[in-house]
């Protein structure tokens, strides 16, 4: 029996196809991508550097979208423009809600707000949020509060949090248009200003005067009166220009002339 030799080559090449990559192709999830907007946009405000949308939800709350990096391009709108109203500081940032890893267990309350619990094939336990936006994401009907043993022994609190992706949250160089950037306000300066008291005793340099006249002024009020001089207004002094007379010391006796001599 003669078999055919396309069917020998088939049977040859085949496995061959197969090991250079020519085969069954496996499924690939799709890559996640940020949470669509959920409420209205008020406008973008800066925190911790950082460019936000706010938004305000129709449950009540507000919410931060990311608005640098790539989440610019992605929630981009020509008409948002910078808010200056209220927002608390405590709202929570919506960024990304990854798929869900392994068997979903149920619904859990934390800190008040509610997470799937779900647990992959190596007993790990992750939390992905189920609130706000996040819940028009992951929402199915068959999702119910969990009360199983890991709520009584407390380890789903302790459970991975699934929130935001590497590929969206590492570059946040590209920003937005500066009439869609917040400016804030210089703050008012807290710190005293401290100018030099001058003690109203202490000699001031009078305005208007050089260097030399102000060290002129100095030596003034720090020299001693002068004595006057008897050579000066032709030789006169106090005693009426009269010639002054030494004292020659001998008791009693009037004072000697210039040259020393008794009469």
């Amino acid at each position: 029996m003669r078999i055919p030799m396309a069917l020998v080559l088939g049977l040859l090449l085949i496995p061959a196809l197969g090991l250079a990559g020519i085969g069954p192709v496996q499924a690939q999830s799709p890559d996640a991508s940020p949470v669509p907007i959920w409420g209205v946009v008020l406008g973008t405000v800066i925190a911790v550097g950082l460019l936000y949308l706010i938004v305000h939800g129709p449950d009540g709350q507000y919410y931060r979208y990311p608005y640098y990096g790539e989440y610019y391009g992605h929630y981009y709108r020509p008409d948002y423009r910078p808010y200056r109203g209220f927002w608390p500081s405590s709202s929570v940032v919506v960024t990304v809600a990854p798929h869900v890893a392994g068997v979903v267990l149920g619904v859990v309350l934390v800190d008040g707000h509610h997470y799937i619990l779900s647990r992959d094939a190596g007993g790990h336990l992750y939390r992905y949020p189920y609130f706000g936006p996040y819940q028009k994401v992951y929402y199915k009907p068959d999702y119910r509060d969990y009360h199983g043993a890991y709520v009584s022994s407390g380890d789903y609190r302790r459970a991975a949090l699934r929130m935001g992706d590497s590929h969206w949250d590492s570059d946040k160089r590209i920003l937005a248009p500066d009439v869609q950037r917040p400016h804030l306000a210089p703050r008012p300066s807290t710190q005293p200003n401290h100018q030099p008291q001058y003690n109203r005793n202490q000699q001031q340099t009078p305005r208007g005067t050089d260097q030399t006249n102000h060290q002129q002024y100095n030596r003034n009020q720090q020299q001693p009166p002068r004595q006057p001089n008897s050579n000066q207004n032709g030789g006169r002094d106090n005693s009426g220009g009269r010639k002054p007379q030494h004292q020659c010391g001998h008791p009693g006796e009037p004072a000697c002339p210039d040259n020393g001599q008794h009469p």
